[in-house]
């Protein structure tokens, strides 16, 4: 029963995860994520409901589409897989002991996914997601307080972490040119706010340690193909993967690191 269950919330993961196809591919063109209906992206042609069964579809249809024949980016199932074992995961570790928990990690996951893969094709971060973004993390906060399953405390420790990292963006933004886009400073104060004090502390180390580890990666690849394939490294993601792994662990890190250095 156990099995079945993660297996339903992973088909629900997955279903979430087609809606997100749909954000990435329609958001960054300005096109409305709800008309018209989902249609091939090579002739057209709108989409039976047998045609968009996550990931099942993909595999029937041999990556093609049903009327035109022309191959379809493997990235749509890949995504509806990632989103499915994203929302078994975040189920197994925080249901049902911890819904304030669950559903913020959970709906922040999501966003991340849709945002770090638009930064990887495109290099911006939308407005259109970030301001959905930014508004459900307040609400869920206040929503949060009135349920008393947060305190003051924990809003001003959130208000805190919002200040630092924005402030901190924002002095890297304007000092070092190109050193950070418009996107990552706008996505700093909601990953602040989701962290907090402090956790934003060992998310610095995640986020800029992961970012420079794939920096130097393809630094070297671009050395080796003798400057023949350049690399432009987006920071979305690695900021993005920082909070959420900061989020489960980044206060064992702390404590590790106070264990190891002040005891």
């Amino acid at each position: 029963m156990y099995y079945l269950i993660l297996f339903i919330v992973f088909a629900i993961g997955a279903s979430i995860g087609s809606f997100l196809n749909v954000v990435i591919y329609r958001v960054p063109r300005g096109e409305s994520i709800v008309f018209p209906p989902s249609r091939c992206p090579h002739c057209g042609h709108k989409l039976a409901w047998y045609d968009m069964i996550p990931i099942v579809s993909y595999l029937i249809l041999k990556g093609k589409c049903r009327y035109c024949g022309k191959s379809i980016s493997p990235l749509y199932p890949v995504i509806e897989f990632i989103t499915g074992v994203w929302t078994v995961l975040v189920f197994i570790m925080l249901f049902p002991g911890n819904i304030d928990a669950f559903v913020e990690v959970l709906v922040f996951g999501y966003f991340a996914i849709a945002l770090s893969v638009i930064d990887m094709q495109l290099y911006i971060l939308p407005n259109k997601i970030l301001l959905p973004m930014a508004i459900f993390e307040i609400v869920w906060s206040v929503f949060a307080l009135v349920m008393k399953w947060e305190t003051f405390i924990d809003l001003r420790n959130r208000l805190i972490g919002a200040v630092v990292l924005l402030v901190f963006f924002l002095i890297i933004y304007y000092l070092v040119p190109d050193g950070m886009g418009e996107g990552d400073v706008k996505l700093s104060p909601i990953i602040g706010w989701f962290l907090g004090f402090p956790k934003i502390v060992p998310w610095f180390f995640i986020a800029f340690g992961l970012g420079a580890i794939v920096g130097v990666i393809f630094m070297l690849i671009s050395k080796f193909t003798k400057g023949e394939t350049k690399h432009v490294v987006p920071f979305g993601p690695f900021m993005l993967l920082g909070a959420i792994l900061s989020w489960f662990y980044g206060i064992p890190i702390i404590l590790w690191y106070r264990r190891l250095f002040f005891i």
